[in-house]
């Protein structure tokens, strides 16, 4: 459950409220009323911190995000492993579209969150890069 946020505006019939995030000190719009995040992009990590089979971890809204650079483009899953819920998973093995947390071993495509080799799902988020830096979107479900 998100944390309270520090301040709010109106918009429209919807009261949405701005909350500092870890990330760059970015701010995310939370409705209230829904207890959700609006869509938003945050920019969260900056291109050079990634390197070749390495992930990072940032943590944005209260969410624990894992990055990696995989073949030139910048994957973005939440970093909970489904078998036991552990954030770990920026600690992975990446080779290819693939990482194996490291607890158990259990491998998921980075890009679509499928188990290779278990059960359940990653949650992918989607991440794109403008220059050097590297932005994460939001939504209801994050």
């Amino acid at each position: 459950m998100p944390s309270r946020p520090t301040s709010h505006q109106d918009k429209g019939s919807e009261l949405l409220r701005k909350k500092k995030c870890a990330a760059d000190e970015q701010t995310v719009l939370f409705n209230a009323h829904s207890n959700q995040y609006a869509m938003a992009k945050i920019k969260i990590a900056d291109v050079a911190e990634l390197k070749r089979g390495r992930g990072i971890v940032r943590t944005v809204g209260g969410v624990d995000i894992a990055l990696f650079s995989v073949d030139g483009e910048v994957l973005a899953v939440h970093n909970y492993c489904p078998h036991q819920h552990v954030s770990k998973l920026h600690e992975s093995v990446v080779e290819g579209g693939t990482i194996t947390c490291p607890m158990h071993g259990w491998s998921f495509d980075l890009r679509t969150g499928a188990p290779v080799n278990a059960n359940g799902q990653l949650k992918p988020i989607a991440a794109e890069v403008r220059g050097t830096d590297i932005y994460v979107t939001l939504d209801d479900d994050h």
